[in-house]
């Protein structure tokens, strides 16, 4: 392997780059589906699709 080839593998990683935003973010995600879950009696059972994602799902799919 030459060496760009081994800095482009050391390079690849799934870790975020600040740590700290990505635990503030965690802690924002779950908040927001407490937050959901515990207003879910409040809203009605069925709600009508709007029409913007209805045609959404009308168009043809990427090749």
């Amino acid at each position: 392997m030459d060496t760009l080839q081994e800095v482009m593998v050391a390079d690849e990683t799934l870790d975020p780059s600040d740590w700290a935003d990505m635990q503030a973010l965690s802690h924002r995600i779950v908040d927001d589906a407490i937050g959901y879950l515990r207003d879910v009696r409040n809203r009605p059972v069925w709600r009508e699709m709007p029409a913007e994602v209805r045609a959404f799902f009308s168009e043809p799919l990427p090749h």
